[in-house]
């Protein structure tokens, strides 16, 4: 029943946002001034650097991952990503397809299978808190914002790295751990969720006494999201849109982080309306922002099905 109400409210919101894009754009002016301002050679580039990008989150998973039987080769680290880069086109929110790629790593290896799956979290983490890092950067740097603004938004940040530093530090001085040898759950489920919490535990001690690899994989999140604002920048800049790098770089950080909410397939809808209401600050029209939403879209689609042969690749052989 749960499932049913999660399809009916996703699709609820589409249609929504379906209707409300009808009513402020004009597909006429969209498609005739707007979306044939790209060049053919601009979009090879942006795929390219696309794939570059996927290739450089396979080395930053591999980075974090505290599994050293590499049962996952370079290969599939490449591979495993390319396959979430295809069902994040089907699956709800912009995260959907690492849900699979978790499944798939824990299907398709034979031991520590849960160090591979936790691997797939911890490394989406470190791009969660590097791309927030970078668009936090890009707020402050923002030639559009007062600087009031700007004062309580930093101040907020503070905040939340003081928490999360006495967090590590709470973890460090093994207090998370004294807690979970005290739990004896008496069920099953529990006991397995004790088991996860201990190798989840485990890793993060490993990432703290180990900070060149945190610090390695933080750097490399930074040219990963780097040439991600550098794709959208260069689709702004050839669709008129004339605002600043680091203001479409913090716009492309919320919309993502929106996009990531699993309220829409693919966050389709969701995306159009979130560039459509943050660039209209900028003085940018309803159909520019929708242009760039689907110029952005579509490279995400183009470099989906591109990762749709590595699906048919497995690893082993599947009873």
């Amino acid at each position: 029943m749960k499932k049913w109400i999660l399809i009916i409210l996703r699709s609820v919101v589409l249609i929504a946002c379906i209707v409300y894009l009808i009513y402020i754009v004009d597909f006429g002016d969209l498609f005739n001034n707007i979306l044939n301002r790209l060049p053919g050679w601009v979009l090879i580039i942006t795929i390219i650097l696309s794939v570059f990008r996927l290739w450089l989150n396979g080395i930053r998973w591999k980075m974090v991952n505290t599994d050293f039987s590499k049962q996952l080769k370079n290969w599939d680290y490449f591979r495993y990503t390319m396959i979430s880069s295809s069902f994040n086109l089907v699956m709800p929110g912009a995260l959907g397809g690492d849900i699979v790629k978790a499944i798939w790593v824990g299907n398709d290896i034979s031991s520590n299978k849960t160090r591979n799956i936790l691997s797939v979290f911890f490394d989406r983490m470190m791009g969660m808190s590097s791309v927030l890092f970078l668009g936090l950067l890009a707020f402050i740097l923002s030639p559009f914002l007062n600087f009031n603004f700007k004062t309580i938004v930093l101040s907020i940040a503070i905040i939340v790295v003081i928490l999360f530093t006495l967090l590590v530090a709470y973890v460090k001085k093994g207090r998370f751990e004294y807690i979970l040898k005290k739990w004896k759950p008496h069920r099953n489920i529990f006991s397995k969720i004790r088991n996860i919490l201990f190798i989840f535990n485990d890793s993060v001690v490993f990432y703290i006494k180990k900070p060149r690899i945190f610090l390695g994989a933080f750097l490399l999140s930074f040219v990963i999201h780097i040439s991600w604002f550098t794709v959208n920048y260069l689709i702004a800049h050839f669709l008129d849109i004339n605002i600043s790098f680091f203001d479409i770089s913090m716009i492309s950080c919320l919309v993502w982080i929106i996009t990531a909410i699993p309220i829409s397939i693919s966050g389709i809808g969701i995306r159009e309306v979130s560039y459509i209401s943050l660039l209209h600050n900028y003085g940018v029209s309803a159909d520019a922002a929708i242009g760039l939403s689907l110029y952005v879209f579509s490279i995400s689609i183009i470099v989906g099905i591109l990762g749709l042969p590595f699906v048919f690749m497995s690893k082993r052989k599947k009873t």
